[in-house]
C-alpha cells in the first residue's frame, strides 16, 4: 500500500500527475494470467494521458498559481541563488559541514 499512502500524496504535493490505476504484484501473482492484462493496463493509461497532451496544459495553467519558494532551474522563479543563505546550520551540515 506504499503507493497508494505514501507515494500518490507525495506526487500531489510535487505538482505531478498520477493515474488512476497502481499495480500491485505479490510472488504468487506471477503464475496469475491476469497479471498481464493488469500490467497493460496500468501501462496504457500514462501513455494515453501524454498522448493527449493534458498534463502539459495542466501544469502550464497551473504554473501562476503555485508558490515558488526556491530558486533554481525553474523557468519563471521568483527567486536567485543569491536569495539562499548559504551559511544557515542547516546549509552547512547539508554539505558535510558542522553545525556552530
Amino acid at each position: 500500500m506504499v503507493v497508494e499512502e505514501q507515494l500518490r500524496p507525495l506526487f500531489a504535493f510535487l505538482r505531478a500527475i498520477p493515474t488512476p490505476t497502481s499495480l500491485y504484484a505479490a510472488p504468487e501473482d506471477w503464475a496469475d494470467t491476469d497479471l498481464g492484462m493488469r500490467i497493460t493496463r496500468a501501462a496504457t493509461e500514462p501513455a494515453l494521458l501524454v498522448r493527449s497532451g493534458a498534463p502539459r496544459r495542466i501544469a502550464e495553467d497551473n504554473w501562476g498559481s503555485h508558490q515558488h519558494q526556491f530558486a533554481g532551474n525553474a523557468t519563471r522563479a521568483e527567486q536567485t541563488v543569491d536569495d539562499i543563505d548559504f551559511k544557515s546550520d542547516l546549509m552547512r551540515l547539508a554539505t558535510g559541514g558542522r553545525s556552530t
